[in-house]
């Protein structure tokens, strides 16, 4: 009962992953626009940036 409750879980997961299409963003194209939208912000505030990283 354990392995099919873990099977359809993961099966949810999956299926939400594709239907809200999270998985444009693990392309190839989706990395390089993220990058670009990152270093703009960076560009802005480097402060800002710079501490959101120490913080976490």
């Amino acid at each position: 009962m354990k392995k099919i409750l873990i099977l359809v879980a993961a099966a949810a997961l999956a299926w939400g992953f594709f239907a809200l299409g999270l998985h444009q963003y693990l392309t190839l194209d989706g990395m390089k626009a993220g990058l670009g939208q990152f270093e703009a912000v960076r560009s802005a505030s480097r402060l800002t940036v710079g501490l959101a990283f120490c913080g976490v």
